[in-house]
This record gives structure tokens, sequence and C-alpha cells, in this order.
């Protein structure tokens, strides 16, 4: 049996979400911009500001949705030939949520003294799985709540462990939060605006191109804890 009409209706389809997320990046951006322009307008009613301000938080929700179908078309196609220090990658992503974190009044804790281990993979690839990976855990975590971000060197390989004190994952989505448009929690997707379930599927596509592995472990009303392990 010939794969061919198969490799071709995924090759479409990877280029449909690129080529429409690259048509709705410029429309987008022009949008957010008249948004931010007008809510600089003082004459404008606080009722006004408030409907501006909630249509800005809609934009950029849909931009978020257009940035991951553009990066799991990219991931698709990029074989990973690099490697980096994984210290300097904790450190990217300590300083891109520490306000986000500090919003919700959660502790995000990183090691002290960060693992200077080289591992596989290019800085912006691992940036990329590690922001993915916080981003929930901040999202999901309820204030005054803790994520942290772990690393420990086991047999030849650094796994990094991202555990957060938010609700847990259902245990019916569980077996599949990293297939595509798959939401880990039904429950709590209803009060957060959480796109299309591509984050954790990016993760995955990136781990599998530079030789990782990543686990889950959750617990109902106590927390989720995902382990990265990457080759060192």
């Amino acid at each position: 049996m010939s794969l061919q009409p198969l490799a071709r209706a995924l090759e479409m389809e990877r280029r449909f979400s690129s080529d429409v997320s690259h048509e709705l990046k410029t429309p987008l951006a022009a949008l957010k911009t008249s948004l931010e322009v007008s809510l600089h307008e003082k004459s404008l009613s606080k009722d006004i500001k408030e409907l501006l301000n909630d249509n800005l938080q809609d934009v950029d929700h849909l931009d978020l949705i257009v940035r991951q179908l553009l990066t799991l078309a990219k991931a698709e196609q990029v074989e990973s030939k690099g490697s980096t220090s994984i210290e300097k990658v904790m450190k990217k992503v300590q300083k891109i949520y520490k306000t986000p974190a500090k919003k919700k009044n959660i502790s995000l804790v990183f090691p002290k003294e960060l693992s200077k281990t080289i591992v596989g993979g290019t800085q912006s690839q691992l940036v990329e799985l590690l922001s993915i990976l916080v981003d929930n855990a901040i999202k999901f975590t309820p204030k005054n709540g803790v994520v942290e971000v772990q690393t420990k060197n086991k047999r030849g390989r650094l796994e990094v462990i991202i555990s957060d004190t938010g609700p847990g994952i259902d245990p019916k989505s569980l077996p599949y939060i990293f297939e595509r448009f798959v939401k880990g929690n039904q429950s709590r997707t209803r009060t957060e605006k959480s796109g299309l379930g591509l984050g954790l599927s990016i993760a995955k596509q990136i781990v599998d191109q530079v030789g990782g592995e990543i686990f889950v472990r959750t617990t109902p009303k106590k927390g989720s804890s995902f382990t990265v392990s990457l080759p060192t």
C-alpha cells in the first residue's frame, strides 16, 4: 500500500496551517495597534475603555493561536542539529515569566544554582519548549500557588521538572494531552483562554526533535508535574 497520498495530505495540512497563519499575522497586528492607540484617547468613557481592553485581550489570544500554528508548522519540517547550555535557556524563561507569575501572586521557583549542562537542541527550541510548560503551569495554578522548575542529572541525561499546584489534569484526558487540539482539563478551560490545545503538541514535537522524552504525573486538586528528559 502506497503512503504517498497520506504524505501529500499531511504536507497539505502543514502548508495550510502555515499559509493561514501568515495571512492572519498582518491584520491582527494592525488591529492590535489600532486598539492600543484608541485606549490612549482621553475622551473615552470607563465602559468604552473596558470594552477596548477586552477586545485587546481577544486579539492577543488570537495572536497566540496564530503563533502556535506557525511554530507547529515549522517544527514539523526542522530537525535539531544544535546544542546549548540549559543555564542560558532557564535564565531566559525565568525572565519571561517573572512578571506573569507576579501578577497572580504565584511563587515561581527556579534552582538557586542553575545547571550548566550542555543539552541537545537549539536555544530557541528549548526556550519555546520550557516556555510552553511554564506558561501552562502559571495559567492553571490559582493565585498564591507555586510553580517550581528543577533539574536532575540522571544516567547521562538531564531532567527538567516543571511542577504546579493547580487542579491537576482529568485522568480521562491524560492519554491524549499531547495530541493536537486536545485540552488537558476541560474543567479549567472554562475559566481560562487556553487556545486551541496546541501548546503541549508543540512541546512534544520539539522533544522528539531533540531526542528527548516527556512524561507527566498529575493528582486531582493537587497539581501536575511535567518531566522533560534531554540528552546531554
